[in-house]
């Protein structure tokens, strides 16, 4: 017997989960209000991109947040949200979008290669004939090496060492990444100023395309069209 396609996405959806990193620190706010409507709208262009791709095939779409400081000082350096089920909790997601505040310490720095670690860390879907385990970030901020913090900031457990532990667990090479990301279904996305470590981030992680633009405050049709067909088609 012959199964087609169509009956294996319905017997068993598609799984889609994405993870928004934000910088939240003092520095976003002249900005924040625009990357917030930025990731909303991206938001439904990835509904509306599978729709069309996928040939309305079902699919079981999850968004989550993490918000990201300066973990060296900030009281709140890493916020991390549940995943939202979408479209069920559409609204949800959309009212913690909004909550988010620009504060703490301002020294234009923040610590996106944390919040990455903490996306990673992530109980992403494990279900699902299709999978994606994506992550978007959005900065305009000085980006810190991993780790180098107050012992009085609050800061999670099993974090990587440095960056280099960091592309490990991107890459699948190292079983200290302690959650269900499936490296083969990674796929990541950040709109980050034009600087280290991005630059050499995007010449050496695979799956990895960074729009060097601060913090998606204007979408160009391109990088709207390049980030969703990374983030969902199997080619790019």
């Amino acid at each position: 017997m012959v199964i087609s396609l169509a009956d294996l996405y319905e017997k068993e959806p598609a799984a889609l989960d994405f993870v928004f990193c934000i910088d939240a620190s003092a520095n976003m706010a002249p900005i924040l209000d625009k990357v917030k409507q930025a990731v909303i709208s991206l938001s439904r262009e990835i509904v509306e991109e599978w729709k069309d791709w996928s040939s309305d095939y079902p699919a079981q779409i999850r968004y989550k947040v993490i918000t990201f400081r300066d973990c060296r000082f900030d009281a709140e350096p890493l916020v991390e949200s549940p995943f939202f089920s979408i479209p069920d909790h559409s609204q949800a997601f959309s009212d913690y979008i909004h909550s988010i505040e620009a504060k703490g310490v301002d020294y234009k720095s923040s610590s996106a290669l944390d919040a990455i670690a903490l996306a990673l860390k992530s109980d992403w879907a494990v279900s699902g004939c299709f999978r994606r385990h994506d992550i978007i970030v959005f900065s305009n901020s000085v980006t810190l090496p991993i780790c180098p913090r107050s012992t009085k900031a609050p800061y999670p457990e099993h974090m990587p060492k440095n960056i280099e532990q960091l592309s490990s667990w991107w890459h699948g090479f190292d079983p200290t990444l302690e959650s269900t990301f499936i490296s083969h279904s990674g796929r990541m996305v950040a709109f980050v100023p034009a600087s280290e470590p991005w630059i050499s981030m995007g010449q050496d992680w695979c799956w990895f395309w960074t729009v060097f633009f601060p913090a998606a405050t204007e979408f160009k049709d391109g990088d709207i069209q390049c980030a969703l067909r990374l983030l969902i088609h199997d080619d790019f």
